[in-house]
């Protein structure tokens, strides 16, 4: 019979298992797909220059938002996101660092995502072993390991899931005070891991708030005194550090999520779906149908209460999973947002399923052998699910931007102008963060139009004899100088139309 320590180091090689084979899913297809809108406004945050793309002027030449080479100062990070982001800046501080060190490409950008991801199944199993047992905490990251959305945001140069990681971090100190007491060390961890949650997403927040509520009821005494008072000096921080900065943003964050307005008939009927459906997709985007998917989301949600006093373990994670979501209802009922149909909003939740599907699958409550037989397969069966659903993980409808890049580098020599045309400027200001970061070195200037281009435009160009126009419609009516031609054009979906133009050595300055 195995004693504790050897089977501890059986524990850990299980994990250690899951872990390479969390890294091969996650580091497989890294690169494959271009970055998206999201990524390319992380870079450029992470630049210093927070959301410059949004104000750009007629007739300006964009500066480079993009690369290491023209970036701003780490600490101008901080200024610059509370000017014109609508999130907390730290992700950006740690991707900034994160780039010096492992450069710019795809793949070195997405890394960081990748890291805390592993880290956080890691994470998982530490708080599962020491809360519940560490038969449960291995489902539970077997679980994680798989699970649609936490590979998918583990290959996005975005914050969720870092997030995912801190959160757990901070839960496995809470986890240890109540097992083992308060240190000096073990509240210094708590204090620090809570703090950095709202400074990286403002809905982690709610991770906190399920924390303080389980410290209030499942602590006591000074444990619960000394937890509580951590969390009231996490608020006090917060508010010294970035609360003048984060009502600078309010008006920011409004009109930053405006895109996520519901504009359905029945908009009440399709939160009460994405409400009934999201425990389903922490694990896969469902192909079954909408009743079955439903039947398991309100079964997560509704289930964990009735068991409390068979399973008292299961109050920390039915908080821990409700409370996200439970913000984010609130949010899309009151502001008329759609959130909820976003896992990446609720992601921090999703581990919370992973170990309640583990706890009530080893549960001893069940009678008779075949109930008990039926309900240990759920996570064998939620694995197998996931695992199904893998090759749907890679796939993107986002569209290619290298392709259209390749495209604007054979349709503009080196150092010649590209110019985006009579669109809206903010689309035209992305547009140009999208082609800068695929065209690094190129040497050709960005310039953006509110209008057509004149003559007079290109006799501006000091001499240029080659042009890429870009324009979200047929630019073909566009006066050209005495000379020039349009030579080719191509449409990308979703990206615009790219003319090629040649210019004759004199242009004349008439109108």
């Amino acid at each position: 019979m195995l004693d504790h320590s050897e089977r501890r180091n059986s524990h850990i090689a299980v994990l250690l298992l899951i872990l390479i084979s969390a890294a091969a899913l996650r580091i497989y297809h890294l690169g494959s797909n271009s970055l998206w809108e999201d990524e390319y406004f992380s870079v450029e945050c992470s630049s210093g220059w927070g959301r410059t793309d949004m104000h750009l002027k007629p007739s300006q030449v964009v500066p480079d938002l993009i690369s290491l080479r023209n970036a701003r100062p780490v600490w101008s990070i901080w200024s610059s996101i509370a000017r014109d982001e609508n999130h907390p800046p730290l992700y950006f501080i740690l991707l900034r660092f994160w780039r010096e060190m492992f450069g710019d490409s795809a793949v070195a950008l997405r890394s960081l995502s990748v890291v805390g991801s592993l880290l956080g199944i890691a994470f998982l199993y530490f708080v599962g072993e020491v809360a519940i047992g560490p038969g449960v905490a291995l489902w539970a990251c077997a679980m994680m390991a798989v699970a649609w959305p936490q590979i998918q945001e583990a290959q996005e140069a975005r914050v969720y899931a870092l997030v995912t990681a801190d959160a757990l971090l901070c839960l496995l100190a809470l986890v240890r005070i109540r097992r083992f007491g308060v240190t000096g060390f073990r509240i210094v961890w708590l204090f620090t891991t809570a703090l950095a949650l709202p400074l990286m997403h403002y809905l982690s927040a709610t991770t906190l708030l399920a924390m303080v509520v389980y410290a209030a009821i499942g602590l006591r005494g000074p444990t619960r005194r000394g937890v509580l008072g951590c969390f009231a000096a996490v608020f006090v921080a917060y508010a010294i550090l970035w609360g003048p900065q984060l009502l600078g943003q309010r008006h920011i964050i409004a009109t930053g999520t405006s895109w996520l307005i519901d504009t359905s008939k029945h908009p009440l009927l399709e939160t009460m779906e994405s409400l009934a459906g999201i425990c389903v997709r922490f694990l896969v985007e469902p192909r079954i149908g909408k009743m079955a998917a439903v039947a398991g989301g309100v079964a997560a949600l509704i289930v964990p209460p009735v068991l409390f006093r068979r399973i008292p373990q299961l109050l920390l994670w039915w908080l821990w999973l409700v409370f996200p979501i439970a913000a984010v209802l609130l949010i899309d009922l009151f502001f008329h947002r759609r959130s909820l149909g976003l896992v990446k909003y609720t992601l921090a939740a999703a581990p919370a399923l992973y170990v309640m599907i583990g706890m009530l699958a080893v549960s001893r409550i069940w009678s008779g052998a075949w109930v008990r037989g039926a309900v240990a397969s759920i996570p064998a069966l939620a694995i197998l699910c996931c695992l199904l659903c893998l090759p749907d993980v890679y796939t993107t409808d986002m569209p290619d931007w290298r392709e259209f890049a390749r495209f604007v580098r054979s349709a503009s020599a080196p150092s010649q102008p590209i110019v985006f045309v009579g669109r809206d400027l903010q689309v035209d200001g992305f547009s140009a963060l999208g082609l800068s970061y695929n065209l690094a070195g190129s040497g050709s200037p960005f310039i953006i139009l509110d209008d057509y281009p004149t003559p007079r435009f290109f006799a501006s160009l000091n001499g240029a004899r080659q042009v890429c126009l870009i324009g979200g419609e047929d630019l073909s009516s566009i006066r050209l100088p005495a000379g020039a031609k349009m030579v080719h054009a191509e449409g990308f979906p979703l990206l615009g139309i790219a003319w090629k133009v040649t210019l004759p050595q004199v242009i004349s300055q008439a109108n």
